[in-house]
């Protein structure tokens, strides 16, 4: 395939819960690597609970090529306790998102090839 990290996720940018983990380096060992994945076979979205024990059981529950997720800021109010600290949820995304690919879509930005881990094309 001749086609950039970019113009592949051009393409599937509409696939359900698709992900473009894009390196903003492009030369040595950090940075090497651009990942897409659509599709999940699983997808965890918690928010105003403590995720920690869900997270633990997603993770053990999933076979997969790998997950791709985030943790919000405002996790920390079940890490450590601040009385004063209060943050606006002003745009109601989860406090944790998490998906379980099969297959990852990879690029390696060294030698300019695509490979195709995990499960079935």
């Amino acid at each position: 395939m001749d086609r950039s990290p970019l113009e592949v996720a051009a393409a599937y940018h509409e696939e359900e819960h698709f992900v473009f983990l894009d390196s903003s380096r492009t030369n040595g060992d950090q940075g090497r690597y651009s990942i897409l994945a659509w599709r999940p076979t699983a997808v965890l979205r918690l928010k105003n609970e403590n995720p920690f024990p869900e997270i633990a059981r997603f993770l053990k529950s999933c076979p997969s090529g790998g997950v791709i997720g985030y943790f919000a800021y405002d996790l920390f109010r079940f890490l450590e306790k601040y009385e004063n600290l209060h943050g606006t949820d002003d745009l109601g995304l989860p406090d944790c998102w998490l998906a379980a690919y099969e297959s990852l879509l990879v690029f390696d930005h060294q030698t300019n090839v695509w490979s195709f881990e995990g499960g079935a094309k």
